[in-house]
């Protein structure tokens, strides 16, 4: 059965609001088919003009799922971007998901509206 795990910082500093919203997101997508996914929570940008997207990401695996140098694919209208990210902090134990944030550098072009899905290449 899927459970829904934050990382301890994230546990610690995450608003009322936005856990609502993810805890939404969880019920909603926990039982799709795909053994590996992610679920856009939301978009924003930051200071150094980087594009940040928060999602929930679904381990439906029996293995932990590492971040080393794994390429997270933003499928648009008009193509697919690509960045590759190390995470040490983020390992999402067997049958967990997890929201995180991805921080997209700002030479990286593409709307946020034009998001159709987010992928994880493992």
């Amino acid at each position: 059965m899927q459970k829904l795990q934050y990382e301890p910082a994230w546990d610690k500093a995450i608003s009322a609001q936005d856990r609502l919203l993810i805890e939404q997101v969880f019920q909603q997508t926990k039982e799709q088919d795909k053994r590996i996914s992610c679920c856009l929570i939301r978009t924003a940008i930051n200071h150094k003009q980087q594009k940040l997207i928060i999602t929930l990401i679904h381990n439906r695996t029996d293995q932990q799922l590492k971040f080393r140098n794994t390429e997270i694919s933003i499928i648009t209208e008009t193509g697919k971007i690509t960045q590759n990210f190390t995470i040490d902090a983020l390992q999402i134990p067997p049958f967990c998901s997890m929201p995180w944030t991805f921080i997209f550098d700002e030479s990286i072009d593409f709307q946020f509206t034009e998001i159709k899905q987010i992928d994880i290449e493992i």
